[in-house]
């Protein structure tokens, strides 16, 4: 995630700025070393809400714990998160559903729509971008890729970031992988240029079962 960040923190500015949180429960799912969640708090420092961070890696866990923007850590994978229907208000996805296979993937996003009652933020590569273990943790290998059309199938409204089209995926077509690093690290200052997807959708509201 580290190539993408200074991207994508425009981005979740845009969408968090002037958000009222007030009393909300967060999710911070794949939470990392905790961007997002410190960004959340220096945004929005004034409001009380509840924010939970997750991640299947235990070493990330275990470092936040000694400067932790989280309410509540929770060791678990994003696939099965333990989280009751309707419990959680917002739920943040950046840079998770990529390291998931695609049916998993699809799997999370109707997982995540029980899970919620409000809004699904989710950023990932658009495209296929090719990541093999990072920091010893295997998880952070990449298993599939997301087009627009994906998200807006399931009812997303996608804005790109970046240019908006996989360019490096074109490159590559045409053999031209090392032209294409030198471009993007000339623009970019990385070697690999970071065209994201970042998708949200508002959860309708859902009516609670009466027991019986």
């Amino acid at each position: 995630m580290s190539s993408s960040v200074e991207r994508l923190i425009g981005v979740f500015m845009d969408v968090f700025r002037g958000k009222k949180l007030d009393g909300k429960i967060v999710l911070d799912l794949g939470c990392g070393f905790g961007v997002w969640g410190h960004l959340l708090r220096a945004i929005n420092e004034n409001e009380n809400f509840y924010l939970i961070g997750c991640d299947i890696f235990k070493p990330y866990l275990q470092k936040l714990r000694y400067h932790c923007p989280y309410d509540d850590l929770v060791l678990c994978d994003a696939r099965n998160p333990p989280f009751r229907s309707s419990s959680v208000n917002i739920v943040i996805a950046f840079e998770i559903i990529e390291h998931l296979d695609k049916y998993d993937g699809i799997k999370l996003l109707s997982n995540l729509e029980d899970l919620c009652n409000e809004q699904i933020i989710i950023s990932t590569p658009y495209g296929f971008y090719d990541q093999s273990v990072v920091r010893n943790n295997k998880f952070e290998q990449h298993k599939s890729a997301w087009s627009k059309e994906d998200f807006e199938n399931a009812g997303y409204i996608v804005k790109p970031c970046g240019f908006g089209i996989d360019l490096e995926d074109l490159f590559r077509k045409y053999h031209l992988t090392n032209l294409w690093r030198k471009i993007a690290k000339s623009i970019f200052k990385v070697d690999w240029a970071g065209f994201m997807l970042v998708a949200t959708k508002k959860i309708k509201y859902k009516r609670r079962r009466k027991a019986n």
